[in-house]
């Protein structure tokens, strides 16, 4: 199975910025491995879109969206 890249939105980025240096290491660890599996690790849709999903990643809800063709996650929003 193919790992996904991992990107962040300008609103995910100031979240991710505010986050302790151990906070933020678990949390890309967490991010690393819903990378390999995007649609499982205890993820949902959100909303009708398969495709736009939100998880809970190291006390985080995490919205993002999964990209096939360019085999990428895009986190839009991480609320903690």
């Amino acid at each position: 199975m193919s790992r996904y890249r991992v990107q962040y939105g300008n609103e995910a980025l100031t979240a991710l910025s505010a986050m302790t240096a151990a906070r933020r290491s678990g949390y890309e660890a967490g991010m690393t491995r819903l990378a390999s599996a995007p649609y499982g690790h205890g993820s949902t849709p959100a909303g009708r879109d398969r495709d736009r999903r939100q998880a809970a990643v190291a006390g985080t809800i995490t919205l993002y969206r999964v990209s096939h063709s360019a085999m990428t996650v895009s986190v839009v929003r991480i609320v903690h």
